[in-house]
């Protein structure tokens, strides 16, 4: 077979391998009062409170390739993210791909109004 051929499966075969596999790279957990980016489910890499969420929504796939200056920690190579903005910090914009987007968003949503109404 000509190596044109070749190339594309490597690279059809690599970017299936990345989509299964990179889920198992980076987690996302929500606990009580915050969010926490887990890597390999183990070492949370980043904590967010969510009293310092100041806008969350689900966003479509390209915006985890957009050049942007948000920190990506995204694991499903084209499914639907979520669009963290903190009202304070350095990194105030954060990229997530959870398994569910829209249940996660709900989930820090309910979160903020239990809270403010404490």
């Amino acid at each position: 077979m000509p190596l044109v051929i070749w190339f594309i499966i490597g690279l059809v075969v690599i970017i299936a391998l990345l989509q299964r596999f990179l889920r198992y790279v980076y987690d996302y957990e929500v606990k009580c009062d915050r969010v926490r980016v887990l890597l390999f489910r183990l070492f949370p890499v980043m904590i967010i409170r969510i009293s310092n969420i100041g806008e969350i929504r689900e966003c479509s796939p390209t915006e985890l390739w957009k050049p942007t200056f948000a920190l990506k920690f995204g694991n499903r190579l084209w499914a639907r993210c979520v669009l963290i903005r903190k009202r304070r910090g350095l990194i105030r914009s954060i990229v997530i791909t959870p398994s569910n987007p829209n249940g996660f968003v709900e989930n820090i949503k309910e979160i903020q109004r239990e809270q403010a109404h404490i």
